[in-house]
């Protein structure tokens, strides 16, 4: 195995082992709003939370006055352990991009949740959009808490081998 890739599998284990949060605090009713490569993002997220298994839906749209991008998503988490979830989701993808038409098709994806101590979480999610051609996409994120119900995230989204940063806020409720 490639020394480089021992790293990238091994650093988030080992990442993952030293968070000491419990799974329960990771909230899976939200509402956001962000930034992306000069386009606004919105997404509510709604289903169960706590350190039992259980089912969630996402609805997200973003996008500027050439194209907007829609996602309507089920999705489940189940404990990995008391302070990770795993996660798995896909559904609807809708892309709209004005004079040049539009299409629709589908996305899935699986993906882990951490939370730790200081109030700060990250995800990490792999998965394939496809709609006219499928493609890979990677999702690295990370959230810091304002307080109990706020906070702020910084991210990354790479399709194929384009990568575009996410910065936004998350309304927990």
């Amino acid at each position: 195995m490639n020394t480089k890739y021992k790293y990238f599998t091994i650093f988030p284990v080992l990442f993952l082992s030293m968070s000491n949060l419990f799974a329960s605090d990771l909230s899976y009713q939200s509402a956001e709003i962000g930034y992306i490569d000069e386009a606004v993002t919105l997404e509510v997220m709604f289903g169960s939370s706590g350190t039992e298994a259980g089912s969630y839906g996402k609805v997200a749209v973003w996008g500027d006055s050439d194209l907007k991008v829609y996602q309507a998503n089920a999705g489940y988490h189940m404990p990995m352990s008391d302070k990770t979830d795993w996660i798995i989701e896909g559904g609807y993808l809708g892309i709209d991009a004005g004079d040049w038409g539009s299409d629709s098709g589908y996305n899935v994806s699986v993906g882990i949740r951490n939370g730790t101590a200081a109030g700060t979480e990250f995800t990490f999610k792999i998965g394939r959009w496809d709609v006219e051609e499928a493609i890979t996409v990677a999702e690295a994120r990370a959230n810091f808490k304002i307080n109990d119900t706020r906070s702020w995230f910084i991210g990354a989204i790479s399709a194929d081998s384009e990568t575009e940063f996410h910065v936004g806020f998350r309304f927990d409720f």
